[in-house]
C-alpha cells in the first residue's frame, strides 16, 4: 500500500498492513505531522483514480476520469512516479507510527477543550502566583517616619490604632502603636524590617499599661499610594491605614517612658 503525505507530498509504500475501515491515525517521518490513513481501494475500483485527489485534495471524483478537475493531475502518471520514489518494504517503516483514529482523537478533544485550557492557565497562574514576583512590591518606595491612622479587624470586630515609625535605617523600622480605644489603654512598642514598600513588624513590649495578649503578633503589609493594608496578628486579621499629619504626644514619645 503507498501513501502520500497530504501536507509535504512524501510518498512511502507501507507494504501489507491491514488498516481498519474507519482509518488510522498515521505520522509522516518527514515533515512529524498526522493525517488519516484508510484501506487501499478494492479490486473493481479504477487502480489508476486517486479519491480523494492526492494533490488538491478533492473528492467525488467520477469514477471514469483519468486527471482530477480541480488541479488537473493525470493519475497515471502519478502512480507511475510513486511507483519509481517510493522505497520498497515488505512491512510498515520505523518512522512511521500508527495509533487509533477513536484514541486519537479523543485525547484532541481533551486537549483542546475549553475546559482543560481554563484549568491550565489557572494552574500557570497559581504558580506564579506562589512562587513567581511579588506584584505588589515597589522596591523603589522610600520609607520615611511618620504617622499612620487606621484600624484592625480581629474576629468581626474593629479596634482603632495610630503607628507611630520613628526610625527607618538600613532597612529596619521602629516605632510604637497606641491602641487608642482599649480600656485600659496601651501602647506597645514595634520593630521590623522593610524592603521598598513592603513592611513587616512585630510587636515586641509595653510601653503603657500591660497585658496578656499582643505581644510579638506579625504584621504583613503594603503601603500602595498613602495607604497601608495587609494582615495583622500572624495573619489572623486585617489591617488598614492612611498616613495622617497628626503629631503624637512628645512627652509619651519612644524612649521617653
Amino acid at each position: 500500500m503507498i501513501f502520500i503525505c497530504p501536507y509535504c507530498k512524501k510518498c512511502r509504500e507501507v507494504g501489507d498492513i491491514r488498516i481498519p475501515e474507519t482509518g488510522v491515525t498515521a505520522t509522516c517521518g518527514h515533515c512529524q505531522r498526522q493525517f488519516e490513513l484508510h484501506p487501499e481501494r478494492r479490486p473493481d475500483e479504477d487502480p489508476a483514480r486517486f479519491d480523494p485527489c492526492p494533490s488538491c485534495g478533492l473528492t467525488g471524483i467520477p469514477r471514469g476520469n483519468d486527471d482530477c478537475p480541480r488541479c488537473g493531475l493525470v493519475f497515471a502518471k502519478f502512480r507511475a512516479r510513486v511507483g519509481q520514489t517510493s522505497i520498497q518494504r515488505k512491512s510498515a517503516p520505523d518512522d512511521v507510527a500508527f495509533a487509533s483514529a477513536d484514541e486519537t482523537s479523543f485525547f484532541r478533544q481533551v486537549l483542546t477543550s475549553r475546559k482543560f485550557c481554563f484549568v491550565a492557565i489557572a494552574a500557570l497562574l497559581a504558580a506564579g502566583i506562589r512562587f513567581g514576583h511579588d506584584w505588589k512590591l515597589d522596591r523603589g518606595y522610600v520609607l520615611q517616619p511618620g504617622n499612620w491612622q487606621g484600624e484592625m479587624t480581629f474576629r468581626g470586630k474593629q479596634h482603632p490604632f495610630l503607628l507611630v515609625i520613628q526610625t527607618t535605617d538600613d532597612g529596619k523600622l521602629e516605632g510604637y502603636m497606641d491602641w487608642t480605644e482599649t480600656m485600659p489603654r496601651y501602647r506597645l512598642a514595634i520593630r521590623g524590617t522593610h524592603t521598598g514598600n513592603h513592611l513587616l513588624f512585630e510587636d515586641y513590649k509595653f510601653l503603657e499599661g500591660s497585658g496578656q495578649y499582643g505581644l510579638h503578633d506579625n504584621q504583613d503589609v503594603y503601603i500602595i499610594d498613602n495607604e497601608m493594608s495587609g494582615t495583622a496578628k500572624n495573619g489572623t486579621a486585617t489591617l488598614h491605614a492612611v498616613q495622617v499629619a497628626t503629631s503624637p504626644d512628645p512627652l509619651r514619645e519612644l524612649g521617653k517612658q
